[in-house]
């Protein structure tokens, strides 16, 4: 679900309904969906790109899908919110989802992430960073002030909390308590997305038509 838009908008919508992913997207009649750039050489880079604002009609319509949602539905909440959404806006969004039912996972950080606490989610999934951001403690190298960061996430609604750790792992805390995963080993091609084959020579994409 979501706004999409122009030429990488239906890139994307191809692209997922080609891996049999069904979509229940809102097509924009202006601009074009962000394109984020992920370059693989001796160390990651990320280049992303800022999406494009929201009308206030978009915006409603998004809203009406969310309500439409029913309690036998998971929504995962995540990303960052567009730089023209309001705090108000992104709390009409939470009550939408909220009014629906349904359960609901976030993946979100800084102000969001205390706005959704106010909703129970079903789980939140910040890293490390994110989540002592928010507990606004100091990171330390043995991990001990992640237990208490998640503690706190579940006394502010969180129904559980899931923190991923890197090559540490992740912890996972609920009303049982919590308790620390190990990752798993093996060579790691990249730490974001996901690369279908590896190959030298070069590879020739074929894009849509720009608009």
């Amino acid at each position: 679900m979501g706004l999409i838009a122009g030429f990488t908008g239906r890139a994307l919508a191809e692209g997922l309904s080609a891996e049999n992913i069904r979509t229940d997207f809102i097509n924009l009649s202006r601009g074009r969906t962000r394109i984020n750039v992920k370059i693989q050489a001796e160390a990651e880079t990320e280049i992303n790109s800022a999406g494009r604002g929201i009308a206030p009609g978009e915006f409603d319509s998004l809203l009406a899908k969310l309500r439409s949602l029913s309690s036998s539905d998971t929504l995962i909440l995540s990303g960052a919110a567009p730089a023209s959404m309001s705090d108000a806006m992104y709390g009409d969004l939470l009550g939408a989802i909220a009014y629906s039912g349904c359960r609901f996972i976030a993946d979100v950080s800084g102000k969001a992430l205390h706005m959704v606490l106010k909703y129970k989610p079903f789980l939140i999934k910040p890293n490390q960073k994110e989540l002592l951001d928010f507990a606004n403690k100091p990171y330390t190298d043995d991990g001990s002030e992640i237990k208490s960061a998640a503690e706190e996430a579940m006394i502010k609604g969180a129904q559980n909390v899931l923190v991923s750790l890197g090559d540490k792992g992740a912890l996972l805390g609920n009303r049982s308590g919590c308790m620390t995963l190990p990752a798993p080993k093996g060579e790691v091609i990249s730490s974001v997305g996901w690369i279908r084959e590896r190959s030298r020579s070069p590879q020739r994409v074929r894009l849509p038509k720009r608009d």
